[in-house]
């Protein structure tokens, strides 16, 4: 469902169900022990996303996201390894100068997902910052971003090929983008 509502606001909510069949997986040989691949997982995706988003004629663009979601094996009780529950989103971004510059702001909510090893990988937020220029020099569009810009520590399931259950990911990290439009 999509709705448009006052002052350049849109609402949308979606719900969805995936049977899924004949997922790859990995799975350890009963006889040499090493890993092989098979079409052998059977998965059922649910879920809800409300979202609501803003674009307003003066460049200011904003959106808040939000899923609640449940998938599963159907072979093992419990969640699906690696998949959260909880899904947020929030996006902002401001034009400056004319719109010529914009200064951008998004964050992600990631909720608890179980590991292999039957654990779980806590919940995370992480913010992002972008200043971006279009047309600022002829031909020209550059780019700077701070990512995980509060240095969160956070890891993600590992799959079972490796030997940790839970993957450290980066902590800050920095992206300057420069474009040339011939």
């Amino acid at each position: 469902m999509e709705q448009s509502l006052k002052k350049s606001f849109r609402l949308v909510v979606s719900g969805y169900y995936y049977p899924i069949r004949g997922v790859i997986s990995a799975v350890p040989d009963p006889v040499s022990g090493q890993l092989i691949y098979q079409n052998s997982e059977r998965v059922d995706l649910r879920g809800t996303e409300i979202a609501l988003k803003r674009q307003s004629r003066t460049g200011l663009e904003a959106g808040l996201s939000f899923s609640l979601e449940e998938a599963k094996d159907l072979r093992v009780p419990g969640p699906l390894v690696n998949s959260p529950h909880v899904l947020a989103q929030a996006n902002l971004s401001v034009p400056l100068f004319g719109k010529k510059v914009y200064a951008s702001m998004d964050a992600q909510y990631v909720s608890k997902r179980r590991t292999e090893a039957g654990d779980y990988a806590g919940s995370y937020w992480l913010p992002n910052f972008t200043l971006y220029g279009k047309k600022v020099l002829r031909g020209w569009e550059m780019s700077a971003s701070v990512y995980n810009a509060f240095n969160k520590i956070y890891g993600d399931p590992a799959s079972i090929a490796h030997v940790e259950d839970i993957i450290l990911q980066n902590g800050r990290n920095f992206r300057l983008k420069f474009i040339y439009h011939f």
